[in-house]
């Protein structure tokens, strides 16, 4: 894979394209585990469970290289599924698991620059709730990466 580099923007776009590629199918399967990978802030009720919601959080200049500009990413993760079992961290932990896999295989992908951050995820899972009859389990986590953006292309150019 060839990152586009280009903005931060192009960045997360292909960020996203490599977490659906491999965590989402509908059904969902034990390898692909997730329906939807959705971005923002969204209740437990507003996508057919299990999803991934990712909300950008943070991005901040950390140096640069070879003319480029490092940048660090925080984005928010929450996994979101039904609890169907008595031990509603069964579930949240396969997914969570998946998710963790995909980042730490996006390091050779040429999508990230270094592992900088990348292993510093700490999971908060959340006692069950109930959404629209059925038991929610969530799972929170905080991701850092770091990306390689070209100087003075920090966002899409007016049309």
């Amino acid at each position: 894979m060839t990152a586009d580099r280009t903005t931060i923007k192009a960045t997360i776009d292909e960020l996203l394209v490599e977490l659906r590629a491999n965590l989402v199918a509908d059904p969902p399967t034990g390898a692909k585990p997730l329906r939807q990978i959705a971005i923002g802030d969204f209740a437990v009720s507003e996508f057919p469970r299990p999803f991934l919601a990712l909300e950008l959080t943070r991005a901040r200049a950390v140096g640069t290289a070879d003319g480029d500009k490092l940048m660090e990413i925080s984005m928010n993760l929450q996994v979101v599924c039904d609890a169907l079992a008595a031990d509603s961290h069964g579930e949240l932990l396969d997914r969570t698991s998946a998710v963790d896999d995909c980042f730490d295989n996006l390091l050779g992908s040429g999508l990230l620059e270094g592992a900088d951050g990348l292993d510093d995820r700490a999971w908060s899972f959340a006692h069950p709730t109930t959404s629209s009859g059925a038991r929610v389990a969530t799972a929170t986590a905080t991701q850092t990466c770091i990306v390689r953006v070209e100087r003075s292309q920090n966002r899409v150019p007016a049309a």
